[in-house]
């Protein structure tokens, strides 16, 4: 009981559901972080949490070098399939049929 009182004191929000509470089994902790990494790739190497999603394609836009980076991941990995310039249309996986210009996303 001194638990769901510290639970309603703590997060008022909850206060009208503290007594679903059974048990500390019932009870999960969820930590959120936000880390930055002043370069999220290098060669070998993708910094990306969304593979264990079911991510498979990824694309990287650099609109400083105005291009665009298409990934596949592959036994885990992340790998480079083509870099679209801006003067070529883009025609990545898994939209690979629908080709657009660069242009489109910069803001001029």
């Amino acid at each position: 009981e001194a638990f769901k009182a510290a639970v309603a004191d703590g997060a008022h929000f909850l206060s009208d559901r503290v007594d679903e509470l059974k048990s500390f089994d019932d009870v999960k902790l969820l930590s959120v972080s936000v880390d930055r990494l002043t370069k999220w790739s290098k060669p070998g190497l993708l910094c990306i949490g969304d593979a264990a999603h079911g991510v498979r394609h990824l694309w990287h836009i650099d609109p400083d070098a105005r291009l665009l980076e298409s990934f596949e991941l592959r036994d885990g990995l992340w790998v480079l399939l083509r870099t679209f310039t801006d003067e070529e249309d883009a025609a990545a996986a898994p939209f690979g049929e629908v080709p657009f210009g660069l242009g489109l996303l910069w803001a001029e």
